[in-house]
């Protein structure tokens, strides 16, 4: 019976093990909302920024690890980085991925830039106007993030 439990143990972790180290192609795209393809990316690699590299490039990731790609931060004929894989609901520019055997695409989405917008601030109840305004724009950080080995990240508050 010891025998069985042990063999059985031995066959679970050597499957487990060649689960765990195989590797996934991803892509990692960015595109317009034309649907042309624009800008570099970057990967983060355990303490920088990879070097750029062109949308459409495939990446070999091991399965069921975290991977953190960042979109470019230029805008490109009136359009700027704005979510991945049109996730909504967090559109931090650099995103953590975990690469699942359903993975086969990253995809940076830009869209068009809003211009002429204007910001006022007035006090409720009178006519004095003025003051400074500041916010924090999500898809650009300009802080020195611990996270990844004090470099600029992506959020910049406006004034």
């Amino acid at each position: 019976m010891k025998t069985k439990l042990f063999f059985l143990f031995m066959i679970i972790t050597i499957l487990s093990s060649e689960i765990l180290s195989q590797n996934k192609i991803v892509t990692i795209d960015q595109r317009l909302s034309t649907n042309q393809q624009v800008g570099t990316l970057k990967k983060w690699e355990g303490s920088s920024w990879s070097n750029p590299f062109s949308p459409g490039t495939q990446f070999p990731f091991p399965l069921y690890s975290n991977q953190v790609i960042l979109g470019d931060q230029a805008i490109y004929s009136n359009q700027k980085y704005n979510n991945w894989n049109s996730d909504f609901s967090n559109v931090k520019n650099h995103r953590s991925f975990n690469i699942t055997p359903t993975t086969d695409l990253l995809l940076s989405n830009f869209i068009a830039t809003n211009t002429g917008i204007t910001i006022r601030t007035s006090l409720e109840g009178t006519s004095a106007t003025g003051g400074v305004v500041e916010f924090r724009d999500p898809w650009f950080i300009d802080f020195q993030d611990a996270q990844f080995g004090n470099q600029l990240s992506i959020e910049k508050t406006i004034s």
